[in-house]
């Protein structure tokens, strides 16, 4: 609470006289308020405090509040100190702002200020003690000395910025303008400075504060060097949503393909930046931006500027503490799964791991599988290698550009335009246009059915328990494959030939006997024009068909070799020519001599 604003008397009215005695103002402009009462008795009297703040009332004259004005009275000077003829007097005025050690600093920074000589200093703590508006001696008599106001320039220890200060003056004069710049001029401010603001200082006699009149230009350092890759670089890989709106956990899109020449990635140089000044005018240096950091890596290269890079080949694009390179071989460390999803690759796949059931690799080079291969797709342009193999339960599908390797394979269908070679194959779908070799220890085929453009060579063909398994050779499977198809569509054909020619011969008895309705006639043209198009279709179809069937017959070429035995149940066709198995064979190799199949000593 502050006891300067309380005052107390016998009655209300005399604490308010009170009131309006101390602070000099009208009862109007307080905000009274009663914090304490004593009604009198018959051994003491009435006793009244109160609390008086001011009310926030504008002044029209001046633009500020009763309260500003209070305020600004309360921190006038306390004091005044006369220059006589007989002596330096001081006078005291009553104060609520300051306390006594206050009054008494003020005055001996001004007796110090002035100047004044042989002053009673100890006189002066009684004065200020006492009653104000007493004059009382405190130096003997001497000239006033006049102190003009001093002129005070500071630069920033960054000198970017630069202050002024003038002092005011006891009886002296303030400085003008050209004083001020030459003041300025002489610390070496000669840039940047605000002249508005020295008119102000001077004009509003804004003495004893810091005002700042001249900012130095900052220096705008160079921006950083960027790289913009150009393709996903996120690791975060999400399912695949589907055009119904269910999830296909299987795509999840973890290979980065990129095809030779690709842009990669475009690089920003970095900006020099631009000097600044500071206000003693010197130049102060810009930090110039830092490179990108982006490294040139494997399989790639740059342009002529130096500001693009491109893939030099076909693979998988990666980044690496900035180093951006394209790798030819994607490496899977663990299995194909839910962790993977699907691989699609443009280069070589290689799975330290198995490769579940239900998922698909595919590769533009060579697949290699170090685990084991199960009801899953393997679709490569190059070869397909699996060091252990491939056990399909009716479900996986294996198709290579180049050969196939695998220890053994199981219920899979295979496509491959190379050879096969396995220790083992059982109750599988085997297509090659070249070579089907059983290399192993066993040297199996059993089951299925195996078909080779060249030969097929195994240490044992079908089971003792008679297993029916089909071995072809000497006929390209593509072409054998075209064949079936072509046949299907002939027949197809002719099917509908004959259901044309049945349906025009009836509505052409009724045409001739004037018994067809109307709507029926255009059925009748219709249906003979269609007649026509097949017939002609037919024709064409027809010739396709004998000379792949012409080509198939009058190949002779292709063998089917069997080291050990091959077993009743197996059916052997070798070109046009079919043979089946009743009686086991042993160590022999199987021929074509006009049209017919031959059995053989065992061909090495």
């Amino acid at each position: 609470m502050d006891d300067k604003m309380i005052f107390e008397g016998t009655t209300y009215q005399e604490a308010v006289d009170k009131a309006i005695s101390k602070l000099k103002v009208e009862e109007k402009e307080m905000l009274i308020k009663i914090i304490g009462e004593k009604k009198s008795s018959l051994f003491r009297k009435s006793h009244v405090k109160i609390k008086v703040n001011f009310k926030d009332v504008q002044d029209e004259s001046k633009g500020k509040t009763v309260v500003d004005l209070k305020q600004m009275r309360l921190n006038e000077v306390s004091f005044a100190i006369d220059f006589r003829p007989d002596g330096v007097y001081l006078t005291m005025s009553e104060s609520i702002a300051q306390t006594k050690a206050e009054q008494v600093k003020k005055i001996f920074e001004y007796i110090e200020k002035k100047k004044i000589q042989k002053v009673d200093f100890n006189l002066i703590e009684g004065i200020v003690n006492d009653k104000p508006g007493n004059a009382v001696k405190i130096a003997s008599e001497q000239s006033e000395k006049m102190i003009d106001s001093e002129i005070k320039v500071k630069v920033s220890d960054d000198r970017l910025t630069g202050k002024l200060m003038i002092t005011k003056p006891y009886g002296g004069k303030t400085p003008s303008m050209e004083a001020i710049k030459e003041a300025l001029r002489k610390k070496g401010i000669i840039n940047f400075v605000d002249e508005k603001v020295i008119v102000d200082v001077i004009a509003k006699k804004k003495f004893d504060d810091e005002f700042i009149i001249s900012n130095g230009k900052k220096p705008v350092h160079g921006i950083d060097g960027t790289f913009t890759l150009k393709f996903s670089s996120s690791k975060e890989f999400l399912p695949k949503i589907m055009d119904d709106g269910t999830v296909d956990f299987k795509e999840l899109d973890q290979v980065k393909n990129v095809k030779k020449g690709q842009l990669l990635a475009e690089i920003t140089r970095p900006t020099e930046g631009e000097k600044g000044v500071d206000v003693l005018g010197r130049e102060i240096d810009a930090k110039k931006g830092k490179e990108a950091k982006l490294i040139k890596g494997k399989n790639t290269m740059e342009s002529q500027d130096g500001l693009s890079l491109f893939a030099d080949m076909d693979g998988q694009v990666s980044i690496i503490d900035n180093k951006l390179s394209v790798s030819t071989v994607y490496e899977v460390p663990g299995d194909v799964d839910t962790t993977t999803g699907n691989i699609k690759f443009n280069g070589k796949v290689f799975v330290k791991g198995n490769v579940k059931s239900g998922f698909t690799v595919e590769a533009e080079s060579d697949i290699e599988v170090l685990g084991v291969v199960e009801g899953a797709t393997l679709i490569a342009k190059g070869h397909i290698i699996l060091h252990r193999g491939v056990q399909g339960n009716n479900q996986a599908y294996l198709e290579a550009g180049g050969s196939l390797i695998a220890k053994y394979i199981e219920n899979t269908t295979i496509k491959a335009a190379g050879d096969v070679e396995a220790d083992c194959i059982l109750h599988s779908n085997v297509s090659t246009k070249n070579k089907v070799k059983l290399t192993g220890r066993k040297g199996l085929i059993a089951g299925g059915d195996i078909r080779a453009g060249v030969d097929i060579r195994a240490h044992s063909i079908g089971s003792p328990m008679g297993t029916s398994t089909i071995i072809e050779v000497g006929v390209d499977p593509d072409e054998k494959e075209n064949y079936e198809k072509l046949k299907l569509e002939v027949e197809d054909v002719e099917k509908n030939v004959k259901k044309l020619d049945q349906s025009i011969r009836l509505l052409g008895k009724m045409a001739k006997a004037s018994q067809l309705p109307k709507n029926k006639q255009q059925v009748l043209i219709k249906s003979v024009s269609t007649y026509e198009q097949l017939k002609e279709t037919h024709t064409s179809l027809t010739k396709d068909l004998k000379l792949l069937e012409y080509n198939i017959q009058n190949q002779n070429k292709g063998k089917i070799s069997a080291l050990n035995k091959i077993h009743p149940g197996v059916k052997m066709t070798i070109g046009s020519g079919i043979r089946q198995i009743y009686d086991e064979i042993s160590n022999t190799t199987l021929s074509i001599k006009e049209g017919s199949i031959i059995i053989g000593p065992y061909e090495k």
